[in-house]
């Protein structure tokens, strides 16, 4: 009985000459080393919740982009230029001030000692549910001057810093940390950068991306300076407060804070 191809009756002298003049599948042997064995996943290489990408000479985990280009349908976004500061919780204590104008906002303890201000964004009504069970992003760009040169504290982060929980960005009297807190009394801080001798005036690009039971990457003006995986924020408590931003003088000294955007999502 005559071969098959197709369905119709082919000599065998054809279909050997067709199998030698078929091309070798070149874009599929590219993903195989020579001569064919295949590269494995192990399991030291890839951690839970990574990604699995081949980098050249072996197969690694990496963590999902960060959240970005992202719609409120699909994640829970909180942006503002600070047109105004109307529906944002705002504190002020001793000669402190808390000041809008076309740039943005400015928290400005003044000279007074033990003065601070605060601002706070913290809905209650949400179409999604905070969590620090997801993944989150902060983003801002700040200025700092420090017209002294005893301690102070200024702080910017997602969370609640009296509360200690949540993440964010501590500027100190001689560096920049980045600063993450667990909500049970535990912190832990990752130097980001050495500052300036006081009194000092300094503006930095500051993100930090949050993966949940996992890390926080610090980036200062886009460069990643420093991870911290302990003391990380767990469960709902204050994952609602997507803006805290906190200045305060611990002597008769002038420390003031500007910002002009903020940014804070979270994957849902």
């Amino acid at each position: 009985m005559p071969n098959l191809f197709l369905g119709f009756p082919v000599p065998r002298a054809k279909i050997a000459s067709m199998i030698e003049g078929a091309a070798p599948p070149l874009e599929h042997a590219s993903w195989h080393k020579p001569p064919g064995s295949d590269p494995i996943v192990l399991p030291a290489d890839i951690s839970s919740g990574q990604l699995v990408k081949w980098n050249g000479t072996k197969f690694i985990g990496v963590y999902e982009p960060s959240p970005g280009g992202k719609d409120p349908f699909t994640a829970l976004i909180y942006h503002t230029l600070f047109d105004s500061i109307d529906g944002i919780w705002q504190e002020k204590t001793g000669s402190a001030q808390i000041l809008l104008s076309g740039n943005g906002v400015v928290l400005d303890t003044q000279t007074t000692a033990n003065s601070g201000a605060k601002l706070r964004k913290l809905p209650y009504y949400l179409i999604h549910t905070p969590t620090w069970s997801k993944q989150r992003k902060l983003k801002t760009k700040a200025r700092v001057i420090h017209s002294g040169t005893g301690s102070i504290t200024c702080i910017i982060m997602t969370g609640e810093h009296i509360e200690w929980i949540g993440f964010g960005f501590s500027f100190g009297l001689t560096t920049l940390d980045g600063v993450t807190y667990n909500g049970s009394g535990n912190m832990t801080s990752r130097t980001l950068e050495t500052l300036p001798s006081a009194p000092y005036d300094v503006t930095r690009t500051l993100e930090a991306i949050f993966y949940p039971g996992v890390k926080i990457d610090f980036y200062v003006d886009g460069v990643l300076k420093n991870t911290a995986t302990t003391n990380l924020p767990t469960g709902t408590t204050r994952a609602d407060e997507l803006l805290w931003a906190r200045v305060l003088n611990e002597s008769a000294q002038r420390l003031q804070l500007y910002l002009s955007e903020w940014a804070c999502m979270q994957e849902i």
